[in-house]
């Protein structure tokens, strides 16, 4: 078990400048092969206290506001797809929310694939955070891929009801990862059953893409102003 060592001294309270100002009190704290992880207790400007996952200093999450992305990015798009989402398939979303929440259609397999396995093991182990994603990666249906996600469509994992794609930024978008995202995307469409759907968030190359593909959006109020894609192959 991953144990969240508390550090309570002042200086370990650290102040990052955002459109909100947040204090921000590490519990557990690794840089693994691929990024800082820090998992800790987060208070805002208005005194509100909750559980926050930085990724490079970057905020991922924020309890409870989390639900209200994880419901956008995965709920609304099973309502989309008007079916029991029988095979999911998950690209990123190490922290098992979007586990959680597809867990609640009962599902008969959800595939995640994640590059960073310490992030995987700190919501498998860690006491909060497995609270938090209530034992998502525990459930027998769920099976994790330690890996790039970029590489899915070449692991012959088959047709997909539906396919949730939760991946950070890149720090760079240049015009290779630029054009890579859209192949990306189009790859990604092609593992989709008939009358599947594809969720994403504001990638950079989806406000491109969805002027030449037939996409839904929803725009959501977290930690600014976030832009879900939805895409439903028909025929």
């Amino acid at each position: 078990m991953i144990k969240l060592t508390g550090i309570p001294k002042s200086e370990d309270l650290v102040i990052y400048h955002s459109p909100i100002p947040y204090l921000f009190e590490p519990l557990y704290i690794k840089k693994s092969k691929y990024q800082t992880i820090e998992f800790g207790k987060f208070i805002d400007s208005y005194s509100n206290s909750s559980y926050a996952l930085l990724l490079n200093k970057d905020v991922q999450f924020v309890t409870p506001w989390e639900k209200i992305y994880h419901f956008a990015l995965v709920d609304k798009a099973i309502r989309y797809l008007k079916r029991k989402p029988k095979r999911v398939l998950i690209l990123g979303g190490g922290d098992g929310l979007a586990i959680r929440n597809v867990l609640k259609y009962n599902p008969d397999e959800v595939i995640l694939i994640e590059i960073d396995k310490d992030v995987v093991n700190l919501f498998k182990y860690g006491t909060i955070p497995r609270k938090i994603n209530k034992n998502a990666f525990w459930n027998r249906k769920v099976k994790v891929i330690i890996g790039d996600a970029f590489k899915a469509p070449y692991l012959g994992l088959g047709k997909f009801d539906l396919i949730i794609v939760d991946l950070t930024d890149p720090d760079k978008l240049s015009k290779h990862v630029y054009l890579k995202q859209i192949d990306f995307i189009e790859k990604l469409i092609k593992m989709l059953k008939k009358g599947g759907v594809l969720s994403a968030y504001n990638m950079p190359m989806l406000q491109y893409f969805s002027s030449i593909q037939p996409f839904k959006t929803n725009n959501i109020p977290y930690m600014g102003l976030l832009r879900i894609y939805y895409y439903k192959k028909e025929g």
